[in-house]
């Protein structure tokens, strides 16, 4: 039984362009714009809880790093002590600074949207 198809000769067209299109450039901008979608999705109305993760990730890897130069100072080695502790502050002072920063814009965004509800129910069911 013949379906009524048949094969034609088809022809290869070479590449124009060697270089693919799909590489470290566009996966670094999609991974941008998949950070965009969920803060507008997720962290709009609540800023703080995405500073607030952030800075309790950052605490705690300056606590850390802290306990690490405390175990330097035990077993007196000086000089990785003094650059351990000084990163430890550091973080520890830059998720201070984003748990706060969190709270400004929380405040903010209050302040911005204090008139209007943050959603709007069409019907009410029940």
């Amino acid at each position: 039984m013949d379906s009524g198809s048949r094969k034609c000769p088809s022809r290869i067209i070479p590449a124009v362009r060697e270089k693919s299109k799909y590489g470290s450039e566009r996966l670094i901008r999609g991974l941008l714009d998949f950070g965009t979608v969920m803060y507008f999705t997720r962290y709009v109305q609540r800023p703080s809880h995405l500073f607030g993760r952030i800075g309790v990730s950052v605490e705690f890897f300056g606590f850390f790093t802290f306990l690490l130069s405390l175990f330097f100072i035990c077993y007196k080695m000086y000089t990785p002590a003094g650059i351990s502790l000084s990163i430890g502050i550091f973080f520890a002072l830059m998720g201070f600074q984003s748990i706060f920063l969190g709270l400004v814009a929380e405040m903010l965004t209050f302040l911005h949207r204090r008139d209007e509800p943050p959603y709007f129910v069409n019907e009410r069911l029940g």
